[in-house]
């Protein structure tokens, strides 16, 4: 999850080196031992935080993001920060992954100054230059939260029913499956969604609501994700004018896959990407079209 972003031109150059130098240096970043963290067990944290983490940033700015570092490296200022951070993989409070995760900083002459500022203020920062995972895993698991929008898809139709398929991974934060856990980019398709109900049928005989997940985790614990989810996607239509006697709702798991990505039990970058697919809800609508 290697970011550059644009920054002030007096230290752009020297970003962009960091940058560069620290992809062809992958191999050399070392992580302290899991156990010397002071918090033993890590610290859970919503992945949606690590949008807001960029080169440039300087320690205050990463602290209230991500808290101090787990590995007392905040009494006495280091170049880079250790973190150990759990991610949810499931509905249970035990099904959670641990992750290292580190920032690196250097020294830098000129801070980026805001546009607001009257006059550049000259100041000498250790800014984060950098950041590493240690397990790719890890990394694909926060990638896999982060999209900028939930596209709904008519999959399917007949003379009484459409089918509509919506992202698992944008309308939901990483493993959440409540209103809550809507994201901003799932909430606008919802939305969207219930306009084209409203302007496009009459006469709504049923809409099914089914979850789906993928085949990483538990069958009973993938099953009550994808009831949740699908639970939490009727409850957004009741609340926006759809009648809640027409909405059934089911959760299949990883039941009905789309994509099958071969019979591997290890979690990687690629497997995760590979069934992104089968993270999904369907909606099924039996209704009259309105007259065109």
């Amino acid at each position: 999850m290697k970011k550059i972003h644009a920054l002030a031109l007096a230290v752009s150059s020297y970003f962009l080196v960091a940058c560069a130098s620290n992809s062809t240096q992958q191999d050399e970043v070392s992580f302290p031992k899991l156990g010397s963290t002071y918090l033993k067990t890590g610290a859970f944290i919503e992945p949606s935080a690590f949008e807001r983490i960029q080169p440039g940033l300087d320690r205050d700015q990463v602290r209230l993001i991500l808290g101090n570092p787990h590995f007392n490296e905040g009494l006495i200022p280091k170049n880079n920060w250790n973190y150990a951070f759990n991610f949810k993989v499931g509905q249970e409070s035990h099904e959670y992954i641990t992750c290292q995760y580190q920032v690196q900083f250097a020294k830098v002459e000129v801070k980026p100054q805001p546009i607001s500022h009257e006059q550049t203020v000259a100041t000498r920062q250790s800014l984060m230059v950098a950041e590493h995972w240690e397990n790719p895993t890890c990394e694909a698991l926060v990638r896999a939260t982060v999209s900028t929008q939930a596209p709904v898809a008519v999959i399917a139709t007949d003379q009484s029913v459409e089918r509509f398929e919506l992202s698992g991974d944008a309308l939901f934060a990483f493993a959440g499956s409540a209103y809550k856990d809507l994201t901003p980019a799932g909430v606008r398709s919802l939305e969207k969604l219930v306009a084209d109900i409203k302007q496009h049928y009459v006469e709504i005989e049923r809409i099914k609501v089914t979850g789906h997940t993928d085949r990483i985790g538990s069958a009973a614990s993938n099953h009550r994700l994808s009831l949740a989810r699908a639970n939490t996607v009727a409850q957004y239509l009741a609340s926006h004018g759809i009648d809640r006697d027409v909405i059934v709702t089911e959760g299949r798991g990883f039941f009905e896959p789309v994509a099958e990505c071969g019979t591997s039990t290890q979690i990687t970058p690629e497997l995760v990407a590979c069934l992104q697919p089968n993270r999904r809800v369907v909606l099924e609508i039996k209704a009259t079209r309105q007259a065109q």
